[in-house]
């Protein structure tokens, strides 16, 4: 899943990647990953 969301920022669709993230870390709180590449994202 994470894979998906880093290929689609990595495409340029940075608020899709983020959307997906925010829904990655809604579902599981402590997914310290999405966090990190999340942020990483937002910095894009």
């Amino acid at each position: 899943m994470v894979q998906s969301r880093n290929i689609t920022s990595k495409l340029g669709k940075y608020d899709e990647a983020i959307k997906s993230y925010d829904k990655a870390i809604e579902i599981k709180p402590d997914y310290q990953v999405a966090k990190d590449n999340q942020e990483i994202v937002r910095k894009n």
